[in-house]
């Protein structure tokens, strides 16, 4: 068996160049990868402006009451007032800085009386003042390529005027799924004798959706050859990967294997060090990544997001890896040497802001209910002992 470190060195190793770049809406393009970066074009702010609502005034003036000459609201065009020695302009959050003035006060630090206004304290230049292009600066990288675009993101882009952007094309990922116990989803109670729904569809296609992919589902192969055979070959005629769910342990009827290497399947390894998942085949099919994964759902998932998700990473031009942290175990842990062992947990946070990582119950790679209750993956490598309850481990969130 490969080790779940080198199965995932392989993996990225094949992976294709990063898809070519389109231009898509802005809000349309959140969740996908930047082809091209942005550079700022226009100073943000475009001009000096106030931080609060106060008084813009010279700062060299604020030991006597000062003049109140006029004011000044957001959107009024820069240089309209001047603040001359010994005045002071009302000024509103975001207007132009009137000419003269080289700081805000904050109203709530001053008092009035008629047109006369007095500072109850010293302020410095510069205080309350936003200079132009403190934000962004002409000819400033603003967001790079490979930067995933997220709501956060989106106010940069628009900023900008970018209400278009490059984005690399979505990898079109074909799923196969087989075996002769699955019917539909949308199959109603009662369910046929010896059926069961296929959960593992559905469930990859919103997990290739969500990592940056367009999902093609295959309509269930049967566990024969010819069928299986066709439905591969229906995949391969427009998917930049393949992934195949089920077929690919060591029973009578697991059939994948066999029948993607008689199309011309180059396979990398079968069977990973690692539970769950131990059975997880790779390879590349004319150049198309192929990734077998085990039919029981939460194998399928956690395999998933071990291999196939940084594999789309990478082709969408997104750094493939995702960052690791400590916390803290809250319930001991069975561990069996020689896997790498990934754990579905919920992670929380206590008073302090330290990591807890609550396992989600049976670990065993049928349970979706596991998965469900998850937002994180622990990772105990193949040295590990049996981790106690209040233990440091190694955790990724899944989001």
């Amino acid at each position: 068996m490969i080790s779940a470190a080198d199965a995932l060195r392989l993996v990225l190793e094949s992976a294709p160049a990063p898809m070519p770049a389109e231009p898509v809406g802005l809000l349309d393009a959140v969740g996908r990868t930047l082809a091209v970066g942005l550079v700022a074009t226009a100073n943000v702010p475009p001009a000096d402006n106030s931080a609060l609502d106060g008084f813009a005034v010279r700062a060299a003036d604020l030991t006597a009451p000062l003049t109140i000459s006029g004011t000044v609201r957001a959107g009024d065009e820069p240089g309209r007032l001047t603040v001359a020695p010994g005045a002071a302009v009302r000024i509103s959050t975001g207007a132009p800085l009137p000419d003269g003035a080289d700081a805000v006060v904050p109203v709530e630090q001053t008092q009035t009386n008629g047109l006369f206004l007095t500072i109850l304290k010293p302020f410095a230049a510069g205080h309350g003042v936003r200079r132009c292009g403190t934000d962004l600066a002409i000819g400033q990288s603003a967001l790079a390529a490979g930067t995933v675009l997220t709501p956060w993101t989106v106010a940069t882009a628009a900023a900008l005027g970018r209400m278009i952007v490059a984005v690399h094309r979505r990898p079109v990922v074909a799923v196969v799924t087989s075996g002769d116990e699955l019917v539909p989803a949308d199959t109603p109670d009662p369910l046929p004798p010896g059926k069961i729904r296929d959960a593992n569809g559905p469930m990859l296609a919103a997990l290739i959706w969500a990592s940056g992919g367009e999902p093609r589902l295959i309509p269930t192969a049967p566990d024969r050859e010819l069928p299986l055979a066709q439905a591969l070959i229906s995949a391969r005629e427009t998917a930049d990967l393949i992934v195949t769910v089920g077929g690919v342990s060591m029973g009578e009827h697991d059939l994948t294997r066999r029948v993607l290497t008689g199309l011309g399947y180059n396979e990398q390894f079968w069977q990973v060090a690692q539970r769950p998942g131990k059975p997880l085949a790779f390879g590349t099919w004319d150049a198309v990544p192929v990734v077998g994964l085990p039919g029981n759902p939460a194998s399928a998932a956690v395999c998933f997001d071990r291999y196939v998700r940084p594999l789309l990473w990478a082709m969408t031009g997104r750094e493939p890896h995702r960052p690791a942290f400590h916390a803290t175990l809250t319930a001991p842990l069975a561990h069996l040497p020689g896997l790498t062992h990934f754990v579905r947990v919920h992670l929380t946070t206590d008073e302090q802001g330290r990591w807890l990582a609550h396992p989600t119950g049976d670990q065993t790679s049928h349970r979706t209910r596991s998965l469900a209750a998850a937002n994180g993956l622990l990772i105990l490598p193949p040295t590990a002992a049996d981790p106690t309850s209040g233990a440091a481990v190694t955790a990724e969130l899944l989001s």
